[in-house]
């Protein structure tokens, strides 16, 4: 009986036909020590490889259900903001009073009210961010708190969600 090894090295073997027998590396081909050799290596460099960490890890089976749910279903940032006796229509209503927007991925900002903030010189990120830290302002003085998380770090320090003026 003369076929394809119909390995998933294929690449190795050419597609050559070979007779059972050069599996055991009793005739030429790909059998006997080359192909233990190859499966050898193959193990080696795998082993290597789910060792040293280079495996992907995106399913809920290697990592906390916490962190799953974070990375895959994230919180929009809207929902971090509570007031007492809120409703999710109050909240998005808020957020469009202070000029954020009124939906579940709020705040965001219109091209215009970018343009109409931005400073000579100025790129989109610097007015962006003026306009985001008024909308926390406005959020604040609203009596909502931001229950988000709050970093040891400049953007944290200077974020009036965490405590900057």
């Amino acid at each position: 009986l003369v076929g394809c090894c119909h390995c998933p090295v294929c690449s190795v073997c050419d597609g050559r036909r070979f007779a059972p027998a050069s599996l055991a590396g009793d005739s030429g081909g790909i059998g006997g020590g080359k192909m233990k050799r190859l499966i050898a290596v193959c193990g080696l460099l795998s082993g290597i490889l789910l060792l040293s960490g280079c495996q992907s890890c995106l399913s809920s089976w290697c990592m906390s259900k916490e962190t799953y749910q974070e990375i895959y279903h994230p919180t929009p940032y809207i929902e971090y903001w509570k007031k007492t006796d809120m409703t999710p229509e109050n909240r998005m209503q808020d957020s469009a009073d202070c000029g954020g927007g009124g939906d579940k991925y709020s705040p965001h900002f219109s091209d215009r009210q970018i343009e109409r903030e931005k400073l000579p010189g100025e790129q989109w990120f610097e007015p962006n961010l003026r306009l985001h830290r008024n909308w926390q302002r406005c959020m604040l003085k609203k009596g909502y708190r931001y229950t988000g998380k709050c970093y040891d770090n400049e953007i944290s320090r200077k974020s009036p969600a965490c405590g900057a003026p």
